[in-house]
């Protein structure tokens, strides 16, 4: 999606319901703000502070219309959950990507098996601490 075009979308909502518009991006800022918070509380409090992001993500998208939370994200969220983590869309213009959290590492592996069988391009990072030699 054209994020310019999106954007201008976004500022008619904006005028034809200020009130609403506002009150769903408090909302969306408050999230972002916890999960800033929950960086250094642990992964738990972190992976937690960003569904909650994600659910004000989708949300959003649903009451301005825009509809940049795609189909596509809904189903990848959907297949990321089931396995145990939590998602949200990344990127620009209704987001070109997804990525997926989670505070251990099992689902995360069982995620990357599930796409890679399902030719999805993905990648896994892994901090320094936790990398694995091959």
């Amino acid at each position: 999606s054209s994020s310019r075009v999106l954007l201008e979308q976004l500022a008619q909502r904006r005028q034809a319901n200020p009130g609403l518009y506002d009150q769903a991006m408090q909302r969306l800022v408050a999230a972002a703000s916890d999960a800033a918070s929950a960086l250094g509380q642990g992964a738990e409090d972190f992976t937690a502070a960003v569904q909650r992001y994600d659910a004000s993500l989708l949300q959003f998208s649903d009451f301005t219309g825009l509809g940049f939370y795609s189909v596509s994200h809904r189903t990848m969220r959907n297949t990321v959950e089931y396995l145990g983590c939590v998602y949200k869309p990344s990127g620009a213009g209704g987001g070109d990507f997804g990525i997926a959290f989670a505070s251990r590492a099992e689902p995360v592996y069982a995620l990357k098996a599930r796409l890679d069988r399902a030719g999805v391009m993905n990648f896994l990072y892994q901090p320094p601490a936790q990398r694995t030699e091959s």
